[in-house]
């Protein structure tokens, strides 16, 4: 059989003792109600501030869903931002290298007509030489016409007492 601890033992003896002493056991009384009434509005107080923690642990737990959301549609605004960003940029990419493209079109085609303008120019200024060269020719031959018909002029008469007329 066990023993309980000395402390309890006493305190039941004491008891014991009080119960005996009717003034002792309403002193006794009295001091417990004091005890309980004190205990009870420490019960209050506590319970009160569980209910203020449980209250403010309600708040925080809603302040701390609001925040995840607010996180979470954060994050997909982010993911949408950077998704359009990224659309925008290979566009603009994609611009850029037709725009290039279309730069070395242009280049080549303005070399082309450069080519093709110099060719002309080359060949008005060999028609010019050969327009020149067959003017000179023509204004020769015209000399030699007239020379001719003046030599012929010349030897009409001899020619018509030979009976060889022109």
């Amino acid at each position: 059989m066990m023993l309980p601890p000395l402390p309890a033992i006493n305190d039941a003896i004491g008891l014991l003792a009080a119960l005996g002493d009717p003034e002792r056991t309403r002193s006794l009384l009295d001091e417990a109600k004091g005890h309980i009434e004190v205990a009870n509005k420490a019960l209050a107080d506590a319970q009160a501030a569980q209910l203020a923690v449980d209250e403010d642990r309600k708040v925080r737990d809603k302040e701390r869903e609001e925040i995840g959301r607010a996180k979470i549609a954060l994050a997909e605004e982010r993911d949408v931002h950077i998704a359009s960003v990224r659309r925008d940029t290979e566009s603009i990419a994609a611009l850029a290298v037709k725009l290039e493209r279309q730069t070395e079109e242009i280049k080549a085609k303005h070399a082309a007509i450069e080519a093709e303008d110099h060719r002309i120019r080359n060949e008005r200024s060999e028609l010019a030489e050969a327009w020149k060269e067959l003017k000179a020719r023509e204004e020769k031959q015209v000399s030699r016409e007239s020379e001719l018909h003046a030599l012929i002029q010349q030897w009409r008469p001899i020619l018509r007492q030979l009976g060889l007329e022109m």
